[in-house]
Formats: structure tokens, C-alpha cells, sequence
């Protein structure tokens, strides 16, 4: 009779393992602060933008940057500890960067 509830059980278990780490990377992700610039952008076949800074991939897994975002080489992402959102800025003619748009996490 117990052994009838075991895979119910495994998979539960590995449903709320699952729901753990995903809450555990979340946190991380926010607890940390951002002031990049974007050198290179990568547009995929689904019109999704993998971000570069310096060579390096902007690896954000909570959030997702869209080709319909208007984000482009040269602009600065700024996110504040403990904060969700990310600020996008870009130079206006005069060199100073201005506020282009905010995104939300996922």
C-alpha cells in the first residue's frame, strides 16, 4: 500500500526541490547590483537579444530582452541592489545618458 504513493511522492519532492532553487537563484539575482554597458548584441531566429558587456554575456535569468525592447549597442543598464527592476539609459546627442525605459522581471 505505501509503495503505491512512491512516484507521487518523488515527484513531488523533485517539484518543490524545483520551486526551491528557482526561488534561491531569484533572490541572488536581486540581491546583486548592475552598471554595465552593452558592446554587442545577439539576436536569435525567435527575436531574442543575448546582451554582451566586454565580451561577456549578460547572463539575467529573470529577465528576457526582446528585439521589440529598443536596446542597443552603447546603452547602460543600471540596477540597484535589492531591486527588481533593470533602467536601461542611452546618450542623448550631447553625451549625457538619459532614462530610455525600465524593464520587469519575468
Amino acid at each position: 500500500m505505501k509503495l503505491k504513493f512512491l512516484p507521487l511522492t518523488i515527484v513531488f519532492a523533485i517539484w518543490i526541490m524545483g520551486v526551491c532553487i528557482n526561488k534561491y537563484f531569484s533572490v541572488q539575482e536581486k540581491n546583486i547590483s548592475i552598471d554595465l554597458i552593452i558592446t554587442n548584441i545577439e539576436r536569435t531566429p525567435t527575436n531574442r537579444l543575448f546582451l554582451y558587456n566586454d565580451g561577456n554575456l549578460i547572463n539575467l535569468s529573470n529577465y528576457t530582452f526582446m528585439y521589440y525592447d529598443d536596446i542597443k549597442i552603447g546603452d547602460s543598464i543600471i540596477k540597484k541592489e535589492n531591486d527588481d527592476k533593470l533602467y536601461f539609459y542611452r546618450k542623448n546627442p550631447k553625451g549625457k545618458y538619459e532614462k530610455n525605459f525600465t524593464l520587469l522581471p519575468n
